[in-house]
């Protein structure tokens, strides 16, 4: 359901939105279970973006353009980070 609602946003009022509602937050993939296992379109990157789907489980991917590449997919609450 979150990427419908997201897929219905445009990437200002994503990027106006609150990081923990419908909004994202830019985590450094050195802090994440990610780190050396990007596709290699993606791998000299730092940064990574988290957006909830479900409470505050991220899905963490790559804006490229109007496109979100989807990386990773929590399950469990901190599989793929430490949430601090």
């Amino acid at each position: 359901m979150a990427l419908v609602k997201f897929s219905r946003m445009t990437w200002q009022e994503i990027q106006n939105s609150h990081r923990h509602g419908m909004g994202h937050e830019k985590i450094n993939i050195a802090d994440t279970k990610l780190a050396g296992k990007l596709p290699g379109r993606f791998c000299d990157e730092t940064d990574i973006l988290a957006f909830r789907y479900r409470g505050k489980k991220p899905m963490l991917g790559f804006r490229v353009d109007q496109v979100f590449y989807v990386i990773g997919v929590e399950k469990n609450f901190g599989d793929i980070y430490h949430h601090g």
